[in-house]
């Protein structure tokens, strides 16, 4: 052992030693220098960051004292191993974010750093954000967390593994090589739920489902003919409205002719958009402003003229024109709350919150910007719930190269077995910490190790295992029915069975008569347990290896306030009250029954029909609902009804057909054929109501311009998808219209099928 200055210059050192090893790499020491003739050189000199070689590895000092010791002094030192400091020491100014591999990921840390690494095992790739800014070996240490590894160093090579340690047939036991033990339980920090958030989302609103109209307008506007809609085409022409909220989106009608619009925010903030769009009209909204501060604004929208981006309007004799529709055309933005703030949220609630005497437990919230993903998230959060309770097991062993451990000592990670029949132990562990002790010749004389913590949920689930082998063993007849369970009958069968006066008959195994009424019989032979009331004539088979015949319980009633199945992919729960199962990963999906009721959450269900098919998946029917127009057909004067398809040459939407329906499936899909004459378009919409009457709403557009001559079932096909939100059985009407762009067009077009979905 020597001791090394900050120059780099060595000094002999002598002293007994205590040395840590553990599996997240730490390794660090402690010794005691005594004033000495041979240290007097430099032992008034050690300070921190001075090194220390021992065992072929090199530490730093970190925390030196110094004592008197009579007329004499003495240091302690704390080291710690050297790769820590190095690693501790450099900073990484870069961050990086995104999947990577764990070679690419490590090249990160490792770079430049004088110290390289071998990846042993194989690891998957994993997503982290904003990984960077901070120490080497703190970005060492979320790797390893990140990626699920381990790590040993050896010299200035770092081994990463999914676990060090070696698989050992080596066995501490009581009496041979283990001198004393004890295990302890830690619940300071047990809980058995948890909620975790990443990184928190870059735009921090969304739209609300407020929408609004405007307010006032100025100038000149009219109603342009060809659409029937209000325009202006006078540049300085306003509307104005006033909206609180984080922003707002505006919905027109885009088109060839279209110019350009001006939104300003309080004389702050001003965007300009234009409608031009080579199209004759087309419903679209524009998103304007979002992203602002939650509060109450005043907007002034003008009409500013061409757009010079629109060939159309380039001549001096063509004016663009903007239009400016009716109704709720302002949808507000507004502030992200809660789960919706985040790239992705999870929650994990462990089974064991479902013993009453534990419940739940909640651990401190997890928030890390390095997750994107849920499925990450959640397995982090997970894992810190179930291994919140520890349980540890220390042990001082014998010199294992005196008991002919042929690996000469264990190393952390080994995994060994541990036997103390005084504690009914019987187990295979790992070793997670090593205590030495070396005198001041370096040989090793103590030795303890301490085993792997066994999380909450192996040692709670290996409870659960033997709860399900006891009801096992009960109904093959291996165990005695608890007291509680089966209350009432036990007190009869106990009673009946004390009072009994019985004749044992061994004749084709165990026959038991009642001496006092001899109809009463009990056969027992390797075909089961057998029960007679007719003197053995008749026989009711109890048991049998086929199972147990319920029908001979003599219970009133079964007691089920105890029972608890919880299983590895669904959890069952019967108080007596209600029976539930549930998912284990989403507890919104589940099944619970009551009296009179059966609620179904999550769409956790599935219908299969007599034929095979399925009727239900998910809770959603897959089936659609046919809808039936009005007879005769609803159709305006303007629409000439005829054999294949109806036309218009109105420049107006004009009614095409009307249909009454009961809402039940969530989407309505409506299929037209559309064709044209006279080279301009044809319209068809969906619409609620009627233009200028309370409520009135156009749903869908769809538009064609496939001439008559080259129409087919192709090509002249259109469809609309229209979403009406979730089913609630009220009464719908609504409009199917058609209309033509000019007087010289004829509009063609037909329905070739209408339904409900979803």
């Amino acid at each position: 052992m020597y001791i090394e200055d900050l120059y780099g210059e060595q000094y002999f050192a002598q002293s007994v030693v205590n040395r840590a090893r553990r599996v997240n790499g730490e390794k660090e020491i402690s010794l005691s220098l005594f004033e000495e003739d041979w240290n007097k050189e430099y032992l008034s000199k050690i300070d921190h960051h001075w090194k220390v070689g021992f065992d072929g590895e090199e530490y730093v000092v970190m925390i030196p004292r110094s004592k008197p010791r009579g007329r004499k002094a003495m240091k302690e030192l704390k080291a710690v191993h050297r790769f820590f400091i190095d690693m501790r020491d450099n900073w990484i100014y870069e961050t990086y974010s995104g999947s990577m591999t764990f070679q690419t990921r490590l090249n990160i840390v490792f770079a430049e750093s004088g110290y390289n690494f071998v990846i042993v095992d194989t690891f998957s790739a994993q997503d982290m954000e904003n990984f960077g800014d901070s120490s080497r070996l703190d970005l060492f240490q979320k790797v390893l967390t990140q990626y699920e590894a381990e790590f040993e160093v050896k010299g200035k090579i770092v081994y990463l593994r999914k676990q060090i340690g070696r698989d050992t047939d080596f066995h501490y036991r009581h009496q041979l090589n283990l001198k004393d033990i004890t295990i302890e339980t830690d619940a300071t920090d047990f809980s058995t739920y948890a909620r975790g958030y990443g990184k928190l989302k870059e735009i921090q609103d969304t739209l609300s489902n407020e929408s609004i109209p405007y307010k006032t307008r100025s100038g000149t506007y009219y109603t342009e003919p060809g659409q029937n809609k209000l325009a202006t085409e006078t540049e300085g022409s306003s509307f104005t409205f006033t909206f609180t909220g984080t922003g707002f989106s505006f919905t027109t009608l885009a088109h060839f002719l279209g110019g350009k619009w001006e939104f300003k925010i309080d004389e702050d903030k001003a965007k300009t958009i234009s409608t031009y769009k080579d199209v004759v009209a087309e419903q679209q909204t524009y998103e304007i402003f979002r992203g602002l501060e939650n509060k109450t604004y005043t907007v002034i929208v003008t009409f500013k003229g061409k757009d010079s981006n629109n060939p159309y309007t380039k001549g001096t004799n063509v004016k663009p024109h903007n239009y400016l529709l009716d109704g709720n055309i302002i949808r507000l933005y507004r502030s992200l709350v809660g789960d919706e703030m985040y790239e992705c949220t999870a929650e994990y609630t462990s089974p064991l919150a479902a013993i009453p005497g534990i419940g739940l437990k909640h651990h401190p919230p997890v928030r890390d910007e390095t997750y994107t993903k849920q499925e990450s998230l959640y397995a982090r959060i997970k894992k810190e719930v179930d291994e919140s309770l520890s349980v540890s097991i220390t042990i001082d062993i014998a010199d294992l190269r005196k008991q002919g451990y042929e690996q000469a000592q264990p190393n952390e990670g080994d995994r060994i077995f541990v036997i103390d029949e005084r504690l009914d132990l019987n187990i295979e562990t790992r070793i997670v910490e090593i205590q030495e002790v070396f005198d001041v010749d370096g040989n090793l004389i103590s030795l303890s190790v301490t085993l792997a913590n066994k999380s909450i949920k192996e040692s709670y689930q290996s409870q659960m295992s033997d709860a399900v082998k006891q009801l096992k063993n009960l109904f093959e007849g291996r165990s005695k029915i608890p007291y509680n369970v089966l209350d009432e009958a036990v007190k009869l069968a106990t009673d009946a069975l004390k009072k009994a006066q019985t004749e044992l008959i061994f004749d084709n195994g165990i026959v038991a008569v009642s001496k006092i009424d001899p109809n009463l019989m009990v056969v027992l032979n390797s075909a089961g347990l057998g029960i007679s009331t007719d003197g053995g004539v008749t026989f009711e088979n109890a048991i049998t290896a086929f199972g147990i015949n319920t029908n001979l319980l003599t219970a009133g009633a079964v007691y089920t306030n105890n029972i608890q199945i919880i299983g590895t992919e669904s959890y069952f729960f019967w108080d007596g009250n209600e029976f539930l199962a549930m998912d284990p990963n989403d507890i919104n999906k589940y099944v619970k029954i009551t009296a009179g009721l059966i609620e179904i959450g999550g769409g956790a269900i599935r219908i299969k029909r007599p034929d095979g098919a399925y009727f239900i998946v998910d809770g959603i029917p897959q089936y659609d609902f046919t809808i039936q127009g009005m007879t005769p057909q609803f159709s305006s004067p303007e629409v000439t009804v005829a054999p294949r398809s109806c036309y218009t040459n109105a420049t107006d939407a004009k009614d095409f057909q009307a249909y009454v329906f009961r809402h039940q499936g969530r989407y309505l899909r409506v299929n037209t054929s559309l064709y044209q004459n006279g080279g301009g378009t044809a319209y068809m919409s969906v619409e609620q109501s009627y233009e200028g009457f309370s409520g009135w709403r156009r749903w869908a557009l769809v538009s064609s311009t496939v001439t008559s001559e080259d129409a087919n079932s192709q090509n002249s096909s259109r469809e609309m998808l229209i979403d009406f939100g979730v089913p609630s059985s009220g009464i719908k009407l609504i409009y199917i219209r058609i209309w033509t762009s000019n007087a010289n067009t004829t509009a063609y077009g037909r329905v070739t099928g209408i339904w409900q979905e979803g």
